[in-house]
């Protein structure tokens, strides 16, 4: 919160969330709030803004398999994207490795 000083929102309202799928359901990014164009998508709400960062994924998995996944990006930071920028921050899809 150093980088963000009059930012007093916290954990509870997603302040510094992102991953590499670019949620845009994140209230809060870089210390702003983002009630830019919010819309109602089934249980949740979206936004106008994303907020992409790198995303490692240690254990992704279910009953049956288990993987690692790497989502590499240009992003060092939370990162606020918009619409069809956010496709290109980061790899959203990854590359997995199933260590079975």
């Amino acid at each position: 919160m150093q980088k963000y000083p009059d930012n007093n929102a916290g954990a509870k309202y997603g302040t510094g969330y992102c991953d590499a799928k670019c949620p845009s359901s994140v209230r809060c990014i870089n210390g702003e709030a983002t009630p830019i164009l919010w819309v109602k998508n089934g249980p949740l709400a979206e936004g106008l803004y994303g907020s992409c960062c790198p995303e490692i994924d240690l254990w992704g998995g279910n009953s049956v398999s288990t993987a690692f996944t790497h989502h590499p990006g240009f992003a060092t930071e939370p990162y606020r994207c918009e619409h069809s920028e956010c496709d290109e921050v980061c790899d959203q899809d990854g590359c997995d490795f199933n260590s079975y």
